[in-house]
């Protein structure tokens, strides 16, 4: 997938830039379809609109364009044009409750429907008062996800009720889907509980919200909930430890007819010695624990340590190890360690570890 997104900037903000930007990366290499999108995001507004709290975010498809579908020719669609082996007649039965559906302009693409063409597909608005970085990054996954389809509402035509494509995958009970169509709830007025299902209803995955945004991910942990919420970009509310996708995420995304990769996240969690003042030739011992935190395994890479005598890496480093790792799988974590005599550097050391594919 190809997101059209700069030609709709209204701001030049190099941090706000930066982050639109891996963002934006981050869900061109997740989602596989052949397809470009345009998404305008707005930087405190939303399609031009101040945003009323800036420590909010908004984000929602062009419900201009938005297409009506029945529920035969969605089905047809989604075990056609989606992930292949993700529908079967336990999650698309012949009759899910409903026949009347639509789909935003970015999922028709997917499915070969026309649409207007040059049209914004969605737009979303990111507060200023995000923190730069991953938080803010974490803001964008959720909301460009909205602005492709992750939403609620319910459409009126012609005095037919028109349920979105997501409600074919909340639940109540096993076979039993919660139409509902509410896109604000609030305290006083919870939508009814209800959790994401894969399977027809049973062997639940997260719960959905029920305050807030009711096709956001339900927030802290509730006691159905098999796989760990803490750190979601499609949870109700985000944090800077939210910017990478979930499992979860990823079949939210194939649910609606998106084709995800799994894409592995390496990090690193620990890293030795770490300022520390040595003795030149003096055997030491570097390493580092990396962690994948993405939904998918990483094939074969390299992790390099160096010592600086700046606090920065730079071209003035010098390499002191470089580990090779065959594979990694998600959430595994591998420990790296090697002694290494002490160069010659005038100042105290510095460590930064790097990867690099082999």
């Amino acid at each position: 997938m190809i997101i059209n997104y700069l030609a709709y900037n209204d701001t030049t903000d190099p941090s706000f830039l930066a982050d639109e930007k891996t963002a934006v990366d981050i869900l061109e290499a997740t989602i596989a379809d052949n397809i470009t999108v345009n998404i305008k995001i707005g930087y405190g507004d939303f399609n031009g609109i101040t945003l009323p709290d800036q420590t909010k975010s908004g984000g929602d498809v062009n419900q201009s364009i938005f297409q009506f579908v029945d529920y035969a020719t969605l089905q047809s669609d989604l075990e056609k044009y989606g992930q292949p082996g993700f529908f079967n007649s336990t999650n698309l039965p012949s009759d899910p409750g409903q026949s009347n559906f639509w789909i935003s302009s970015a999922e028709a693409k997917i499915f070969g429907i026309s649409t207007p063409l040059g049209a914004i597909d969605g737009y979303v608005g990111i507060g200023t008062s995000f923190t730069p970085g991953a938080e803010r990054v974490a803001a964008l996954l959720h909301e460009i996800t909205h602005a492709l389809g992750r939403v609620p509402e319910n459409q009126t035509a012609l005095g037919s009720t028109y349920y979105s494509a997501l409600d074919l995958w909340r639940f109540t009970s096993t076979d039993t889907r919660l139409w509902d169509g509410t896109t604000n709830p609030t305290t006083a007025a919870p939508v009814q509980a209800a959790w994401f299902s894969v399977t027809g209803g049973t062997n639940p995955i997260r719960n959905w919200g029920m305050t807030s945004d009711p096709s956001d991910f339900l927030y802290p942990t509730s006691s159905n909930d098999t796989v760990d919420n803490k750190n979601d970009p499609f949870n109700e509310s985000v944090s800077s430890t939210d910017d990478t996708l979930t499992s979860a995420d990823l079949q939210i995304m194939d649910a609606l007819g998106f084709t995800t990769r799994a894409l592995p996240n390496l990090e690193i969690d620990s890293l030795t010695p770490t300022g520390d003042t040595v003795t030149v030739g003096e055997s030491i011992s570097v390493g580092a624990a990396v962690h994948n935190y993405g939904p998918g395994a990483a094939g074969s890479f390299s992790t390099r340590i160096y010592i600086s005598a700046d606090s920065t890496f730079n071209s003035n480093a010098t390499l002191l190890a470089t580990f090779t790792t065959a594979s990694l799988a998600s959430d595994a974590i591998v420990d790296l360690n090697q002694s290494v005599n002490v160069p010659n550097l005038a100042r105290p050391i510095r460590e930064s570890a790097a990867f690099g594919p082999d």
